[in-house]
């Protein structure tokens, strides 16, 4: 079997459209943003996301492009800095649901982000109500 060798960052194609933010120019509308460097994490988002969904996925927030209306946060992952960059991003990006994950025993965690107006919930019911979550978008 020939092996391709791909630059990084690269584009992964699966049922969904998946595009990286930091390539692409256009954001289609409706487009779910995934910021997380664990790449478990991206293929079961991009796996759960209906057909013709849209999943963008950055390692860090940096700003929430037009057409983002959902940003999944991985919180394990960026802490405190995440939620204060939610914190100043949420103000000028109406529309947008915030929903961040983050691990159980993390609780202080979590209503740091809930403090900041994202909906922090338990990374095990998370990955459970994600299929619901990606299809009320």
């Amino acid at each position: 079997m020939k092996r391709l060798k791909l630059d990084v960052p690269q584009i992964i194609e699966s049922e969904c459209n998946a595009i990286n933010l930091g390539e692409e120019k256009h954001i289609p509308a409706h487009t779910v943003l995934l910021v997380s460097r664990d790449l478990n994490a991206r293929a079961r988002v991009e796996g759960a996301a209906p057909d013709g969904a849209t999943v963008a996925v950055r390692s860090r927030l940096e700003g929430v492009a037009r057409g983002v209306t959902l940003v999944l946060l991985d919180l394990d992952a960026g802490g405190d800095e995440l939620v204060a960059s939610v914190t100043e991003l949420s103000q000028n990006s109406p529309g947008v649901r915030w929903v961040g994950f983050f691990s159980h025993v993390a609780e202080d965690l979590g209503r740091k982000a809930t403090a900041a107006g994202i909906e922090a919930i338990p990374r095990g019911r998370f990955w459970r109500e994600l299929p619901k979550l990606l299809r009320s978008n």
